[in-house]
């Protein structure tokens, strides 16, 4: 039996939440669900000594979480940080997304996974790989 692959959601958009639910439980997801930067350090077990246990393969956010409409991606940038070695390693998927392009050209440029909700079969396609 094939191991759950587990997503962590985090958007400020129902409707953007809604949408990748579907589609992330489509492709076998088993999805949680969080508010703010600090439900997703809950969700991913963060302790107050920093450690971590990683429970999910797939990490989808809103870049500027929290920040709604804010020309930052710091808080994909704060989670991406407590995940990329295993990201780096292949264990996990990472993307933020924003409507803003030069927040994903910024992210881009500071090594963070980002695309533009513009694009979502590019978003697509970089989960399904």
């Amino acid at each position: 039996m094939a191991e759950i692959q587990k997503a962590l959601l985090a958007m400020h958009n129902p409707n953007w939440e809604k949408m990748y639910i579907r589609q992330l439980t489509g492709y076998g997801y088993e999805v949680s669900i969080a508010k703010t930067v600090n439900e997703m350090k809950n969700a991913m077990g963060i302790s107050s000594k920093g450690s971590q246990k990683n429970f999910f393969q797939l990490y989808l956010m809103d870049a500027n979480l929290g920040s709604r409409g804010a020309y930052t991606h710091n808080p994909a940038e704060e989670i991406f940080k407590l995940i990329k070695t295993d990201y780096e390693n292949g264990k996990v998927k990472f993307v933020a997304i924003t409507g803003n392009p030069d927040v994903v050209e910024n992210a881009k440029n500071n090594g963070i996974p980002c695309f533009s909700k513009g694009n979502p079969e590019e978003i697509s396609d970089y989960i399904k790989k």
